[in-house]
């Protein structure tokens, strides 16, 4: 408890700064005591966790945070109480609220869409480029190669009359894609295929690039960082607010319920920290180098551009239950199985008192 009490004493004392901070709250700074007992966090090692980074860097004093390899991983550790905290995809929490009986609440929210379209687009300095050289006649134009492709996809509704590729096991994001493409009223023009991994898409991407490839950003950034290959069209995360007028949220924070009700302190102060990560996650351009230092990526640029294109976004209280709610009714009308079978109570929802 004497920990505790230093450490919130710590927070009140740099209040200001949190206020005056351009980019949102800033950590405290200082040099705190190791933990006796750490409390224990667990992160999926994709797009869903990465946002939690620096609390495994910064605040390993106070945190046990590892990452694994595949959601169910994740999912069985807070399940069976192996750890007090997790970050993962909404669909999972919802489902593991739904199979223990409300025994997990949702703190934060981690992501709001973090899935990319991908083709086959011109950039604006060659699209320049290209124009001058026809006015003038005075440059050299190289003729593409021949699956070589320019179709300027700027909206979904550009997916008409194009054949477009998708994960077709991935439950929530093609839940998501599904949905989109049904409110958009564009899936009876296009020719929707779907495959069994990512790896199939991105193969697909970089030699046939005549069509369009969606992928969640983590896989997306290893076709992006090559050259004469399909770029980032745009994200689903924009479409799916201008469809419904709510953020996708894709990835969220949950906890122990029992652990929550005993460490009030502790989650207050987790939250302050979830959010300075999850902000300096959203806006650094120097993040590349830690991950890959840690192990989770093996190139520098592959994690830069997947960091850089996850939407990472906190929203606590009231707000996160808004637009997470939103988000399950939405998916719950076509797809009540990814939730397991219900919508999760109010009580799933983490509001401070």
């Amino acid at each position: 408890m004497k920990n505790i009490i230093k450490i919130i004493s710590l927070l009140l004392a740099v209040s200001i700064v949190f206020a005056l901070a351009a980019c949102g709250k800033k950590a405290p700074e200082g040099d705190p005591d190791e933990r006796e007992n750490k409390t224990k966090v667990a992160a999926v090692k994709d797009e869903t966790g990465f946002g939690a980074f620096k609390i495994m860097t910064d605040r390993s004093y106070a945190y046990d945070m590892k990452y694994y390899d595949t959601v169910d991983e994740v999912a069985g550790l807070i399940k069976d109480g192996s750890v007090d905290i997790a970050v993962l995809p909404l669909d999972t929490a919802a489902k593991i609220y739904n199979e223990t009986n409300g025994a997990v609440q949702m703190l934060c929210t981690a992501a709001t869409g973090a899935i990319q379209v991908l083709a086959m687009k011109e950039d604006e300095d060659e699209s320049t480029t290209a124009a001058e050289s026809k006015e003038g006649e005075e440059k050299e134009t190289t003729a593409p190669p021949v699956d070589f492709e320019i179709i300027n996809v700027e909206s979904i509704e550009d997916f008409r009359g194009r054949t477009v590729w998708m994960n077709g096991t991935d439950s929530l994001a093609k839940c998501l894609i599904d949905t989109l493409i049904k409110k958009s009223g564009v899936g009876k023009d296009i020719e929707l295929k779907t495959v069994d991994s990512d790896d199939e898409i991105i193969e697909k991407a970089t030699t046939d690039r005549r069509d369009i490839y969606i992928l969640p950003v983590i896989s997306a950034a290893k076709v992006v960082s090559g050259e004469n290959v399909p770029k980032q069209a745009f994200s689903l995360n924009k479409v799916w607010k201008q469809l419904f007028d709510t953020p996708p949220v894709t990835a969220c924070v949950v906890a122990r319920k029992d652990y929550v009700e005993a460490n009030p302190d502790i989650i207050s102060e987790f939250l302050i920290f979830c959010e300075v990560s999850l902000n300096y996650t959203a806006t650094s351009e120097t993040l590349g180098k830690p991950l890959v230092e840690a192990g989770l990526f093996d190139d520098f640029t592959v994690a830069a551009n997947t960091v850089s294109g996850c939407n990472y976004e906190y929203l606590e209280g009231e707000d996160a239950k808004e637009a997470a709610q939103a988000t399950l009714e939405i998916l719950f009308k076509t797809y009540p199985d990814l939730m397991g079978g219900k919508i999760p109570g109010a009580d799933f929802y983490y509001i401070a008192t």
